[in-house]
């Protein structure tokens, strides 16, 4: 999408292809279809069959309407027959248009592509960069004479300026980016501008100076249309954002919609910077932060949350491990005290375990557990070494995520325990992933019998414990 919206920068080229649809052999008409020729353009492929082809509506198009994307209204119906071609070829005549490399109008379709490329690059808050006028970037700074951005933040003090220059790291490291980065938010931005210039004159006064224009298609009442060109806002990013998804049908790991939210792109470029190894107080410039402690904050949960993904790298191992060995060499469940770890497995709240008399480190660090004693820390059950998860725990630990989701919803409730109860979720979304670890046949087995069932455990199990875990 982002390459159609800047090919449209380029004019289109002739290809020179096919003939005047309108001129007919009409004496050869009789009694047969004439292939090659009119506007159905008939061709016989390698199995004897005739299939239409473009090329007489492209010559029409090339020598007719001269290259030029005209729209489908009454005023140009002397095109009617390109306009039904286009329905018949493409399904329409916008995504015809679009197979050409060409629009007749700068829409929401043709300008969002760039709105996000633009948010990606600079990590700009979504409403900074709709901000943007048409003169934010500047060649030259008045004190550095580098290149820089003017954007508006009103959390954090209004008018801001992004010197561009410190995405490119420091000279002679490692860290500069392959392509300089400024230059490539420069480009962005020039090719915005181009695009969008032929719309500034016919734009409402109060949106002409904003650099993301463009120009929604209404229909009149007599069959026109109206091209009412305006800014880009948050309604409308919201509207394609969720449109782009419905279209492509875009899903998560776990089977279930996916969300595209715009102002993740923001930790995920300071997530780049830290990775990249920048320098805080770049980074602080970058972010436009006006407290030291906003991208204190930032970075501090990206190291956690960095140690946190690995911990959950390791933890699916082991389950994953846990189950291979389990699958290939099954042991019987436990019924008495007596029974010895290694040649029975242990029921548990949600999942099974090898060994409940060896708990992880920090269960044996807790004050309340007692060398000995089979562990009953059942928050701590999936990072631990000695799980194991069958299809059988499939329904209890859909139950579990269920309740976590519930729990999470108010927080307040459990400020202490939601950081902990987001990564147990995390870990859960994984486990419960599509071809993970069970096939979508048996997750949705799983996910139908927990909604007929009611584990009363959870209550009891979503919370004690979890304080002693925590310390």
């Amino acid at each position: 999408m982002i390459r159609f919206s800047k090919g449209l920068l380029n004019p289109y080229v002739p290809t020179g292809k096919g003939k005047d649809p309108r001129a007919l052999n009409r004496r050869k008409l009789k009694g047969q279809k004439l292939l090659g020729q009119g506007w159905n353009c008939w061709a016989i492929n390698d199995k004897d069959e005739h299939v239409p082809q473009e090329d007489n509506v492209r010559w029409y198009f090339e020598n007719v309407m001269n290259c030029m994307p005209f729209s489908a209204t009454r005023h140009n119906l002397k095109h009617l027959h390109f306009f039904i071609m286009a329905r018949v070829l493409y399904g329409g005549l916008r995504a015809l248009y679009r197979e050409w490399g060409v629009s007749y109008s700068i829409d929401s379709d043709v300008i969002m592509p760039l709105l996000v490329e633009l948010t990606a690059e600079t990590g700009l808050n979504v409403e900074s960069v709709l901000s943007l006028k048409r003169d934010c970037f500047k060649e030259a700074h008045p004190l550095t004479g580098l290149p820089y951005l003017e954007y508006n933040k009103p959390r954090s003090g209004g008018e801001k300026e992004l010197h561009t220059s410190l995405y490119d790291g420091n000279e002679g490291s490692n860290i500069g980016l392959k392509q300089r980065q400024s230059r490539i938010v420069s480009n962005s931005i020039h090719a915005i501008l181009k695009l969008t210039d032929p719309l500034v004159e016919r734009a409402r006064d109060r949106d002409k100076s904003y650099l993301f224009l463009y120009e929604p298609q209404r229909r009149t009442r007599k069959g026109g249309q109206t091209h009412v060109v305006q800014r880009l806002n948050l309604t409308i990013v919201e509207h394609w954002t969720q449109k782009l998804l419905k279209k492509h049908d875009f899903r998560a790991d776990d089977g279930r919609p996916l969300r595209f939210n715009l102002s993740r792109f923001r930790p995920t470029k300071i997530t780049e910077l830290v990775t990249q190894g920048y320098d805080f107080f770049d980074i602080m410039g970058i972010t436009g932060h006006l407290s030291i402690r906003t991208t204190l904050s930032y970075i501090d949960k990206l190291k956690s949350a960095g140690d946190f993904y690995r911990k959950i790298e390791k933890a699916l191992s082991t389950i994953k491990r846990n189950k291979q060995l389990y699958d290939r060499q099954p042991v019987p469940i436990a019924i008495t005290k007596k029974a010895s770890p290694g040649k029975f497995i242990f029921k548990g709240p949600v999942c099974d375990c090898k060994n409940p008399y060896d708990p992880p480190d920090p269960v044996r660090k807790s004050s309340s557990y007692r060398e000995g004693d089979a562990c009953s820390y059942f928050n701590m059950c999936l990072s631990c070494e000695n799980v194991l998860i069958t299809e059988a725990n499939l329904p209890k630990l859909i139950a579990y995520r269920n309740e976590i989701n519930r729990a999470l919803a108010n927080v307040s409730e459990i400020p202490r325990q939601g950081e902990l109860y987001q990564q147990i979720r995390m870990i859960l979304d994984q486990i419960l992933g599509t071809d993970i670890l069970f096939t979508r046949e048996t997750i949705d087995w799983a996910i139908g019998l927990a909604r007929l069932q009611d584990y009363d455990v959870l209550d009891s199990f979503i919370s004690p414990s979890v304080g002693a875990v925590n310390n």
